[in-house]
């Protein structure tokens, strides 16, 4: 009986100390991955802030006229609108 626990024993330390060493270096790959994963997101997240703004900066009034201005559109005199009401803003 004593020979078999010092059979089990004597197999059992390599056997754990191996599994140890994987679960460090599974360990240690995670942490790569993670690493990894974060810094994508940080670059995504730096990609829809610079997209946000652009969608921004293309909404913005001046942006609309600096364009239209490019294309060779002037503004129009305000007086010569005509404005036509609409739905229920429009008189019986």
């Amino acid at each position: 009986m004593r020979r078999l626990v010092r059979l089990f024993v004597a197999l059992a330390v390599p056997g754990l100390l191996s599994l140890n060493a994987w679960q460090g270096w599974r360990y240690h790959q995670l942490a790569e991955e993670v690493s990894t994963l974060e810094e994508q997101q940080r670059r995504l997240l730096e990609a829809n802030r610079n997209a946000i703004a652009a969608i921004a900066a293309e909404r913005s009034a001046a942006g609309v006229e600096e364009r239209a201005r490019a294309m060779g559109l002037v503004p129009i005199d305000p007086s010569r609108v005509t404005r036509v009401p609409a739905g229920s803003e429009a008189s019986p």
